[in-house]
């Protein structure tokens, strides 16, 4: 056996449903110059980030109940609905044409 370590990725859990990932995964979310948006998960912006796994039920259970504000200790939830709404589409268009 070799002396290498063998690499844990690091865990995170999805404000949509709350079950924990690796960080690879999932989306993250981050506010950033006013708008939210993803970010690269290895490397971003300093700052408090959110996760979300890379599925439209997810990004919709995290919309309507709002915890992506709490998550990002954000006031207004007009940016993060509209952007999740926009990705939510993409996501569903996605799926059509594969499916």
């Amino acid at each position: 056996m070799s002396k290498e370590k063998l690499r844990i990725e690091p865990q995170r859990t999805c404000l949509g449903c709350h079950s924990s990932a690796n960080k690879s995964d999932l989306f993250r979310l981050q506010w950033v110059d006013g708008e939210v948006g993803f970010t690269s998960s290895q490397k971003g912006v300093d700052g408090r980030s959110a996760y979300l796994h890379k599925n439209s039920v997810c990004m919709q259970r995290a919309r309507d109940t709002g915890i992506i504000e709490k998550g990002l200790r954000l006031t207004s939830a007009s940016n993060t609905e509209n952007f999740l709404t926009k990705q939510i589409e993409n996501l569903e268009v996605i799926a059509t044409k594969v499916g």
